[in-house]
């Protein structure tokens, strides 16, 4: 009963510094993308391709990164974040932004011109324009954000340097995984594995239905 109760805090933890990391990578993302896919400018291009190469960044260096920044030598150590929650969220979130906006951006670009020119002709305002198309781009946007929350509630690297998997603190269901394995715990790990994948499977569902609730809207 305590190993259940155990599992289910790590679960419990790791889904709400995943869900809150892509939440704020959202927020920060989701405006970025819309604003940089309606306006055509030099060098967009090339932040683009940013945008799309930081997509695959690896979470380790990722995690080496941020652990520089926060340790007590980095710029941001007086603030003693490093080995907390709170730089776990930091890292998934600097590793959620391009995925999300780089969706984003590919979604609008594509999209938006259109959807621009109608809202104009109109006679609708630039806030109607914004709504317009980031409602008639729901959909793709909100794969983006799915991709993101995968993406965070998976990644182990980032999470174990900057978190430090200490139990009961900053322990998530990866970095427990990694721990098990290398205990020798082989069959626990594969638990916590299986109750990710499923954990991650009706996460993703219900995200899904959203989607399909938006398109049909």
């Amino acid at each position: 009963m305590g190993w259940q109760s155990d599992m289910t805090s790590v679960l419990g933890f790791s889904i709400i510094v995943s869900a809150t990391a892509t939440a704020i990578a959202a927020a920060v993302a989701i405006p970025l993308g819309i604003f940089m896919g309606m306006r055509e400018f030099k060098g967009k291009a090339v932040i683009v391709n940013l945008f799309n190469s930081f997509m695959g960044f690896p979470p380790v260096v990722m995690g080496v990164l941020i652990y520089l920044l926060l340790s007590k030598a980095g710029p941001l150590g007086f603030l003693g974040l490093l080995y907390t929650p709170t730089a776990i969220i930091i890292a998934q979130c600097f590793l959620c932004i391009p995925i999300i906006a780089g969706i984003t951006i590919s979604s609008i670009t594509n999209h938006s011109k259109k959807i621009i020119e109608t809202t104009l002709a109109l006679g609708g305002s630039r806030t109607d324009v914004y709504e317009n198309v980031f409602s008639e781009n729901l959909v793709p946007i909100l794969s983006g954000v799915m991709v993101g929350f995968g993406q965070n509630l998976s990644e182990v690297g980032a999470s174990m340097i900057v978190g430090g998997n200490i139990s009961f603190f900053t322990q998530t269901i990866t970095t427990a995984i990694v721990t098990f394995t290398g205990q020798g715990r082989a069959m626990d790990a594969l638990l916590l594995g299986t109750v990710l994948i499923v954990t991650a499977f009706f996460i993703m569902f219900a995200l899904t239905i959203l989607q399909l609730r938006a398109r049909r809207s």
